[in-house]
């Protein structure tokens, strides 16, 4: 595995001590070592002793609390949503900043993590204190979200439908949550407030499945020419 960029979302070990991420994240060729160049982390609750994360920031060369950049042409928002911080509501600076850089934003895609998720069915519960960010640019109505691999183009309806069809095993692959919907939403179960969706309609890592993974099969572009001969031999268009 070689991505071209790691995000970071936080807690990957107990205490988040100076000595747990040299051995977690250290220069070692194991664990998350060889991502370390390449990553964009963000603070989880662990990294934090009292009020402080120095592990975390020491490691990290006192990146921020929160920034963003932009690569392949997504903007990428990076926000520290820890009780500790304590910057998650109206008028603090943090959310100040991603108002700001929202209203700032050109990037045909946006991406903001965190470490709290809003809505969760672990045994850490939802997040109140995210609802006003999760809000800000209207997100929090979102009612379907599909993830899917690169090199799905997100535009061909076939292409998603394909990948949704065949990448998930329902159990795994979908959660749903509650929370606000759009006044609008007829289907709601209460006005202003429903179910939403989550598709992982990606690969699965090794990990995720005890199975091979299948790779598509694809037409040969000899294969592909004959076709298209026949396609015209008939009068259809190809």
């Amino acid at each position: 595995m070689n991505p071209d960029l790691f995000l970071y979302l936080g807690d990957v070990y107990e205490k988040g001590s100076a000595t747990e991420f040299q051995n977690w994240y250290g220069s070692s060729p194991t664990y998350f070592g060889p991502f370390r160049s390449k990553t964009n982390p963000v603070v989880g609750n662990h990294e934090y002793e009292g009020l402080t994360a120095p592990g975390y920031f020491n490691y990290w060369d006192n990146i921020p609390h929160y920034y963003s950049y932009n690569a392949a042409g997504w903007h990428f928002i990076a926000l520290d949503s820890t009780s500790q911080f304590g910057q998650t509501d109206p008028g603090t600076a943090q959310f100040n900043w991603l108002q700001a850089d929202l209203a700032s934003n050109h990037q045909p895609c946006t991406l903001a993590y965190f470490h709290h998720p809003v809505f969760s069915v672990g045994q850490q519960g939802d997040t109140p204190r995210m609802n006003a960010i999760w809000s800000l640019g209207q997100a929090m109505f979102t009612k379907c979200v599909i993830v899917v691999d690169e090199d799905v183009d997100v535009q061909n309806i076939g292409d998603v439908t394909l990948k949704v069809l065949n990448h998930i095993d329902p159990e795994r692959d979908i959660q749903f949550t509650l929370g606000p919907v759009d006044s609008l939403d007829h289907a709601s179960r209460l006005p202003n407030f429903g179910s939403k969706m989550g598709i992982d309609a990606t690969n699965k890592w090794p990990g995720e499945t005890s199975r091979h993974w299948g790779t598509p099969i694809r037409m040969s572009n000899d294969v592909r020419k004959r076709v298209d001969t026949l396609w015209a031999s008939l009068g259809i268009d190809g």
